[in-house]
């Protein structure tokens, strides 16, 4: 791999230990202890999405068949889907407020030495890209999770 734009190359030297990605100075250590502290629920928040249903059915049946029991099992869905979506625009703004401090930490004259000296928030990057990724593949696999953001 090779960078340096359109007039220069030089080979890319980073080498990623995903296992061993420990803060290098006492900056970093801070920004990563806080970004992993309002970052830290993605894994839960995607296995949310695994098991997502959606609000569909207990609306149709609400709307086809009006009634107390119909109309109580439809807000009932939407409340728990409600509630559900509120977590992941929680977690949005989290990700929002992370992101330009993550890439102003990182991303410096010298790109290459950016990374290999930041390594701890290198990693909390690719935790954004891997949350990102698997977040728009459950939404891919599941349209019921569109719709009800929608």
């Amino acid at each position: 791999m090779t960078g340096g734009g359109k007039d220069k190359a030089y080979p890319l030297e980073v080498v990623f230990d995903f296992n061993a990605m420990d803060p290098a100075s006492d900056e970093e250590k801070k920004l990563d202890k806080q970004i992993t502290e309002s970052l830290g629920d993605g894994t839960t928040l995607l296995e949310m999405l695994t098991d997502y249903s959606g609000c569909e059915e207990p609306i149709r049946k609400a709307l086809n068949d009006p009634g107390a029991k119909t109309e109580q099992a439809a807000w009932k869905a939407v409340s728990k889907a409600v509630d559900k979506l509120y977590d992941f625009y929680q977690y949005s703004l989290s990700m929002e407020k992370a992101w330009p401090t993550l890439l102003d930490s990182v991303c410096n004259d010298n790109a290459v030495e950016g990374i290999k000296g930041n390594l701890a928030l290198t990693s909390q990057i690719a935790y954004i890209f891997d949350f990102v990724f698997h977040f728009d593949e459950k939404k891919m696999i599941n349209p019921a999770i569109q719709n009800d953001f929608s």
